[in-house]
């Protein structure tokens, strides 16, 4: 199976972290920025409605099944460049444009931990234009330490040795970054194009916090039960 796509296993339900951060949506609209085959949407059993859910991926065979499972949802390609996973992107893609002007709630799983800053505050400028509620982004923080062991022993065992990142933690005073298993960038908010397999970006949550104040964000970092990453709430 492509490593860009997840199979719906226990293991990649989101929804209980979802409804931790927004309860109830009801008639709700909901965009899952990152939403690879519309997991969140089957795992809801209903309490998203199919209708009120749009899905934005890079990963056309992702959206593919998707929309194939779930006619009545919206499923958007956005071919953005990705460190890890998309090389041949754009890195100034324009965002796709959705059947509807705003949404209600918007969620995102797994994406701004293998992306850096700039993407970060670019995608949350532009989510704001939606008009949502709320919107619930996963990174990873210095302070999820269980998740942060996980990817160092994820990479001893895929590379056969990395170097112990978990040591810049401590240190960090606003964002680092690993690329592959041995390569690691501090304190810059744009990365370069890197030729990568693999990204890790690891943020301090108070300078995060304080960094999208300084663009006029009021942002916390929380992290829901059932969750070992931590979420910026805007």
């Amino acid at each position: 199976m492509d490593k860009n796509l997840y199979p719906r296993e226990e293991q990649h339900n989101r929804y209980p972290m979802f409804k931790d951060m927004f309860g109830e949506v009801e008639d709700s609209t909901v965009l899952d920025y990152g939403g690879n085959t519309a997991n969140l949407l089957h795992f809801s059993e209903g309490a998203i409605k199919e209708e009120n859910y749009t899905c934005i991926d890079m990963e056309k065979e992702a959206l593919s099944i998707g929309k194939k499972d779930f006619p009545k949802a919206e499923f958007l390609k956005y071919n953005k460049y990705n460190w890890a996973d998309n090389h041949n992107g754009n890195y100034h893609a324009d965002y796709p444009t959705l059947r509807n002007e705003s949404v209600d709630y918007i969620f995102s799983y797994s994406v701004f931990s293998h992306s850096d800053f700039l993407d970060l505050l670019l995608t949350i400028q532009w989510m704001k234009t939606l008009s949502p509620r709320k919107i619930a982004l996963s990174i990873v923080s210095t302070e999820d330490k269980v998740l942060t062991n996980w990817f160092w022993q994820r990479r001893v065992q895929e590379y056969g040795s990395c170097v112990d990142f978990r040591s810049n933690i401590a240190e960090c005073k606003s964002t680092f970054t690993l690329f592959d298993n041995n390569f690691i960038v501090e304190n810059t908010l744009a990365q370069a194009e890197y030729d990568s397999t693999h990204m890790l970006t690891i943020y301090n949550p108070d300078w995060l916090v304080e960094r999208l104040a300084t663009e006029g964000f009021d942002a916390e970092i929380v992290r829901p039960r059932g969750s070992y990453a931590s979420f910026v709430i805007i």
